[in-house]
């Protein structure tokens, strides 16, 4: 069965609108679907990786690797042993424990009443004593308190 002008398994036989780019790294042109071509300087996956890997090896060298979303184990580790911490930690998981089951309901946020908002706690040492502010409020609050602004 012959395909189309601008097939690509990619696109699954729709048309590609606009003539398909060559790779600005190795001038390859491969099925490439229609919010590839828009974009101004296409990169095929193969020099991309290529890209990506020696990005990965040069912050290595630097000594900054790249990690996933998580932090390494170690971190981890380091941060939940600090007393302070491990505090936090178990006050935040009494609240979550506290919203669950309805002893703690969420409220609008104090600043503007939007919803949804987060648990602030000014003092960890009682979980049930918390502020709700949302995201951006929460974000601005503690900017404040740590001084940023």
């Amino acid at each position: 069965m012959p395909f189309s002008a601008g097939y690509s398994p990619w696109n699954k036989g729709r048309e590609l609108r606009g003539e398909p780019k060559p790779c600005r790294d190795c001038g390859a042109e491969t099925g490439q679907t229609p919010s590839q071509i828009k974009r101004l300087g296409y990169i095929c996956s193969a020099c991309w990786r290529q890209r990506e890997f020696e990005r990965r090896a040069q912050r290595k060298a630097e000594g900054r690797p790249v990690r996933p979303g998580r932090p390494s184990r170690e971190y981890y580790r380091a941060w939940t042993s600090k007393p302070e911490n491990k505090l936090k930690n178990a006050t935040r998981a009494r609240t979550r424990y506290a919203i669950k089951h309805g002893k703690l309901v969420q409220q609008p946020c104090e600043q503007c009443g939007a919803l949804p908002t987060e648990a602030h706690h000014d003092d960890y040492s009682d979980h049930m004593a918390v502020r709700w502010f949302c995201k951006a409020h929460h974000e601005a609050h503690h900017r404040i308190s740590r001084g940023d602004q």
